[in-house]
């Protein structure tokens, strides 16, 4: 067992806290992503190079250990959760104050529970979003250096 009943009570009551902080004004998804890691790149990345010095036999036993733990893992997967809200206004003006309280309460939510996390927007971290959606030649076009999803968002 990793958890004791006492930490898996406090996990749950801290992610039901989480869940309930959505009330009917806000729309959320989560979203589970698994991808196909590239192994090869991985075990590149986790290589220690040999420095010449008496560490080296060192160096290549963790690199070793490195190797079987990712072999072992995930299954050779890459786990990515997004979680998603949005909210209805009148405007853009409206909208902005809103999105950016919501965006803190839901980062401060996060660290409570413990677990890391990474803002995108949907401007600055569209690329993100390409490598789940195969846009047809219209879309790629109409969306080719805008830098935007819309024209509301320019």
């Amino acid at each position: 067992m990793l958890n004791t009943n006492e930490d898996k009570t406090a996990i749950f009551d801290g992610w039901c806290d989480f869940l309930n902080y959505f009330d009917s004004s806000i729309g959320f998804q989560l979203s589970f992503i698994n991808r196909a890691a590239n192994r090869e790149n991985a075990y590149e990345h986790i290589c220690i190079p040999p420095q010449g010095d008496e560490f080296d036999e060192i160096r290549a036993e963790y690199t070793d250990m490195l190797r079987s733990q990712l072999s072992k893992g995930n299954n050779g997967l890459i786990k990515t959760k997004y979680l998603t809200f949005s909210i209805e206004a009148e405007n853009l003006k409206a909208v902005k104050p809103k999105l950016e309280r919501i965006e803190t309460d839901i980062l401060n939510n996060f660290k409570r529970l413990g677990v890391p996390q990474k803002f995108l927007t949907v401007i600055s971290d569209w690329s993100c979003c390409t490598i789940y959606f195969t846009w047809t030649s219209r879309y790629r076009s109409a969306f080719r250096g805008t830098g935007s999803l819309h024209p509301a968002c320019r």
